[in-house]
């Protein structure tokens, strides 16, 4: 369901790393700054660039780009390198790994020594070096940058210009403040749907619809491996799963070959900062479900406040994240949110997950108006990449926790469904 009604632009989204750049905009020393992107040259970072720590402080800033990498693994270099814990680096928000993006992180005391000595890490660079005082946290962040290019578009410079002039008029009201389909699980889009099976008490059966269920993109040894588990032979699968981007479909059968069934441990050989995205998937996606139904009862009016709407102290009209401590809103917003969880078979209470606190979701509530600052196209282009075909650039920004594959799905319509 899409809420602009300007003409489908099409396009293709990520064809390559560098058609996807993020930058992080932050505050710092009570300034607006914006992480800036620079060139993976050799060598990679010059730790020559250093500051002296004249006040004695504690924490080392630096600018990370990165591109197709997951910030984590980069987080767990550092640590591995410097002989510490992560929890002695500090981030302020997660960015997507199938891009180029750059972000400001501290790192608490730093061996500099083993830093200079031992940082190889292919397309990570490290630039912009200062001290300061404090940690980087989660409220230093303000949002992030997006300088995007979309590729394979089949229409005429004329169309393209007249189709992102009526989108950016139309976007300056706001769109839905969806949660994108990174939150979803990938090409899988399995996280919600393990989530869910969680809340509903089907322990077992979460854990079996993670390890087996695939999608035709995946690579036929993986298919292989997910069929085998389906059969009940952990061994096998176990054996056949690649070693390299499978750790975690190998920790639980690792586990299950042991104590064949004990869904409960095997579940556990998870990290704990990536167990409690299961539940939260859910509640996003019951989210984005709210926001349809919303658009379909009051159409463009969905952002204004209606009666017993929850608005917060800005007067921003707040949608639903379910969860054991939620309070429904008042009026017809309050009809749908209760309609949701009917639909689901659910109450309040099934957020608290039995034996697994850290799935358990207290409830919040979300903006339910995505605000686009700064929509501009750059560039239209011959795509070098799809012959006869044009690319265009654009960018923009938004406030943190919002996703950029919103905005985009939002102006190529695929199959051009405009249902209002």
């Amino acid at each position: 369901m899409y809420h602009t009604d300007s003409d489908a632009l099409g396009g293709i989204v990520k064809l390559r790393y560098w058609d996807f750049v993020v930058q992080e905009m932050y505050t710092e020393n009570g300034k607006q700054q914006t992480a800036q992107i620079v060139d993976f040259e050799v060598p990679q970072t010059d730790f020559n660039k250093l500051p002296e720590n004249t006040n004695n402080y504690d924490f080392l800033y630096v600018d990370v780009q990165k591109m197709n990498t997951d910030l984590q693994n980069v987080i767990k270099s550092f640590a591995l390198i410097m002989q510490c814990g992560k929890s002695r680096i500090g981030t302020a928000g997660l960015k997507d790994k199938r891009a180029v993006t750059c972000q400001r992180i501290s790192l608490y005391q730093p061996n500099l020594e083993l830093l200079l000595k031992k940082f190889k890490k292919n397309m990570v660079k490290m630039h912009n070096f200062r001290w300061q005082e404090n940690k980087v946290e989660i409220g230093d962040l303000i949002g992030n940058k997006f300088t995007i290019i979309l590729r394979g578009i089949d229409k005429d410079k004329k169309e393209i210009n007249k189709i992102i002039a009526e989108f950016g008029k139309q976007i300056d009201m706001g769109i839905p403040n969806k949660f994108g389909e990174q939150r979803f699980g990938g090409i899988r889009n399995v996280t919600h749907e393990v989530g869910k099976m969680f809340v509903q008490g089907k322990l077992k059966e979460a854990v079996l619809h993670y390890l087996t269920k695939t999608v035709d993109k995946e690579p036929d040894d993986v298919k292989e491996s997910r069929k085998l588990v389906a059969e009940g032979d952990y061994k096998s699968a176990f054996k056949k799963f690649p070693r390299e981007g499978y750790r975690y479909e190998l920790a639980i059968l690792n586990r299950l070959m042991k104590e064949n069934n004990n869904f409960v441990g095997a579940w556990q050989q998870l990290p704990k900062n990536i167990v409690y995205l299961f539940t939260h998937a859910y509640q996003s996606y019951l989210y984005n479900r709210y926001l349809d139904l919303r658009q379909k009862e009051f159409g463009q009016k969905m952002f204004d406040k209606q009666p017993g709407d929850v608005i917060d102290e800005n007067g921003n009209v707040m949608g639903p994240l379910f969860g054991y401590d939620f309070v429904f809103a008042d009026g017809k917003g309050g009809e749908i949110e209760k309609d949701i969880l009917k639909e689901e078979s659910l109450s309040l209470e099934n957020f608290e997950v039995k034996g697994f606190p850290q799935m358990s979701v207290s409830g919040t509530r979300r903006q339910i108006k995505l605000n686009v600052y700064g929509f501009k196209l750059l560039e239209i282009g011959e795509d070098e990449f799809n012959s006869g075909k044009k690319f265009i650039k654009i960018e923009f920004w938004l406030d943190k926790g919002n996703y950029a594959t919103v905005v985009l799905d939002e102006l190529i319509k695929e199959n051009n469904k405009k249902e209002k």
